[in-house]
């Protein structure tokens, strides 16, 4: 399935379904030293490799976020409109965040704040194992609003969309693509300029059923199956070439 917001990578896509969005630069490195909870690297930005689904449980969101990541950490680090921090010059030694999020249905804006604490909410993310807590922020600031994919601050046990995410961290209605004459097209032609979340259905061979990853590249040599390679992010942690 396969479903798109209009944005560029420069913002999100997603495969299973694809999604867009705008030109946004990373923060300039920072040197401060400083000590506490980092909301993310102030060298690198934001980036897919601080996800892991055991840091943003579920893939349809986790996804999304190495999705956006993957185009532009900038555009990341745009949804951040406040922090509570020792030092409010750097992303460090943040204890507190506020996001912005859309309602993916109406795509109206309300910002949630999360503290540290929201973070370790039985989901396995408890940040005081990683560097950076600005996915498990993210995903809190989600929960918190509602919506799709949500029910009473916890996330569906029957999972979510991956366009449903994308619209809730950008605020773009998302589209997505389950023909499979015309995916592969929408694929080669955007996944170099927007994000893009691939996901499974239930009956899959080679990759993970009822499953969201990420479009990283793609090389298409031709028309047959052999010389088509697209290369997904599992947030469980891998990344594989498929043919």
């Amino acid at each position: 399935m396969l479903s798109l917001t209009k944005i560029i990578c420069l913002t999100a896509l997603t495969s299973g379904q694809l999604v867009l969005a705008k030109p946004l630069f990373l923060p300039k490195p920072i040197t401060t030293t400083a000590y506490g909870p980092a909301l993310y690297d102030p060298t690198t930005g934001p980036t897919c490799a601080d996800i892991k689904q055991t840091t943003a449980p579920d893939c349809w969101l986790a996804s999304a976020m190495c999705a956006l990541a993957k185009c532009n950490g900038g555009f990341i680090t745009s949804l951040i409109v406040d922090k509570t921090q020792v030092h409010p010059a750097t992303s460090l030694s943040v204890t507190g965040a506020t996001f912005k999020i859309w309602d993916p249905d109406t795509l109206v804006r309300t910002d949630q704040k999360v503290v540290l604490a929201d973070t370790a909410t039985g989901d396995g993310n408890d940040d005081s194992s990683i560097y950076v807590w600005w996915p498990s922020g993210l995903q809190a600031a989600v929960k918190k609003h509602g919506g799709s994919g949500i029910t009473n601050g916890k996330f569906d046990v029957n999972g979510g969309y991956g366009f449903k995410a994308l619209s809730y961290l950008t605020g773009y209605e998302a589209t997505y693509e389950m023909d499979s004459s015309t995916w592969w097209g929408n694929l080669v032609a955007h996944v170099d300029s927007t994000p893009i979340v691939m996901c499974t259905k239930s009956d899959t061979d080679v990759l993970v059923s009822a499953h969201c990853y990420t479009a990283m590249t793609v090389t298409d040599n031709g028309d047959s199956d052999d010389t088509r390679t697209l290369r997904l992010h599992n947030p469980w942690g891998d990344t594989k070439n498929y043919k």
